[in-house]
């Protein structure tokens, strides 16, 4: 399924608005890779453990976005935005889209840019600011 952070996808048009959707998950710590991240935050490094909950959190929410957006009759969501927050012993990851149909534009046009978007992100740019639309 198609998931940007953006509010529009430039090659394809947004035939239907479906709704929100979200996703959440709140994981715990383990006990003992704290103590260990503790320890470790007082000499620097990155702190692998908590990089892998956040990684599955991420996993876990986008998996429950797209099962929401598929539920609604959607292929794809936009705008798609993610929130944390961590609490003594656990951590939130929240995400949140809006879930649309959307559908490839079948112009000759509309391929020649995506075309340029691929191999000229400079032209891309000029391009887009004459025609005011967000190149991404």
């Amino acid at each position: 399924m198609l998931m940007v952070s953006t509010d529009r996808v430039v090659t394809k048009t947004i035939r239907e608005v479906k709704g929100l959707v979200t996703g959440s998950v709140v994981q715990s710590r383990h006990f003992g890779k704290d103590l260990f991240a503790g320890l470790k935050s007082i000499v620097g490094g990155e702190l692998s453990s908590y990089t892998e909950m956040l990684e599955d959190s991420k996993r876990i929410v986008t998996e429950r976005l797209e099962q929401r957006a598929k539920e609604i009759g959607a292929n794809a969501i936009v705008g798609l935005r993610f929130e944390m927050s961590a609490g003594q012993g656990s951590s939130e990851l929240i995400g949140y889209g809006t879930a649309v149909i959307v559908e490839l534009r079948n112009s000759a046009l509309y391929r020649a840019i995506e075309k340029i978007l691929r191999n000229d992100s400079l032209f891309c740019g000029y391009w887009w600011k004459l025609k005011n639309v967000v190149c991404f």
